[in-house]
């Protein structure tokens, strides 16, 4: 139950999100940029596929909505607002997941 309220709760945030930076994979590097942006007043949305990644706790600490999901799949990046970002950062553990998550942005056109 707990997992569908918060769940119900970043959607609603994220529907109303404009010119903010997808911050895909919350290892330490993801994290770590997001929180930065975020401080900038920059608006983030971050996804990450493992929700018990420590990143995950550390932006939803700091007010920022976490999409649970593959980067690398449309419906995942749509979920986080795609076509309302300004950007997309792809800072996932391998090259490879990294130009995936690319080329599903630029499908996405």
């Amino acid at each position: 139950l707990y997992h569908g309220a918060r769940t119900g709760w970043t959607s609603l945030r994220v529907r109303w999100r404009r010119d903010h930076v997808i911050v895909a994979g919350l290892g330490r590097m993801g994290t770590s940029l997001a929180l930065r942006f975020a401080e900038q007043g920059l608006p983030v949305i971050a996804i990450e596929r493992d929700e018990a990644m420590p990143g995950v706790e550390l932006a939803r600490a700091q007010g920022i909505p976490v999409v649970i999901g593959d980067a690398r799949f449309l419906g995942t990046l749509r979920a986080a607002g795609l076509d309302r970002a300004r950007w997309v950062v792809a800072i996932c553990g391998t090259t490879g997941a990294n130009i995936e998550i690319l080329v599903s942005c630029l499908e996405s056109k």
